[in-house]
């Protein structure tokens, strides 16, 4: 392709704010904020697959559920002004 983009945010007012290796264990973490103060639904696309995606915490806890698996595309409500965390782990 003439471009390409490791992740893409599907909303401009929900902002990606790390993208880093994860500190525990293998994978990436996805950290956004929510910037206008509304709940949105948003959907990050990723370059290529990833075969799990678990919500954490900024200490990059378990947080709950697992998002999903085997795409490369994660869809969220994201809560206003809140700040959400993801251990991502590709294929």
């Amino acid at each position: 392709p003439s471009s390409l983009s490791f992740i893409n945010s599907s909303s401009p007012f929900v902002q990606i704010t790390a993208f880093k290796k994860s500190d525990k264990g293998s994978g990436v973490i996805l950290r956004s904020v929510e910037m206008k103060g509304k709940e949105e639904n948003v959907s990050f696309e990723f370059y290529k697959p990833f075969k799990n995606a678990q919500k954490v915490n900024l200490i990059e806890e378990d947080a709950g559920r697992s998002i999903g698996e085997n795409r490369n595309n994660l869809k969220l409500d994201i809560k206003k002004n809140s700040i959400e965390s993801y251990k991502i782990e590709f294929q």
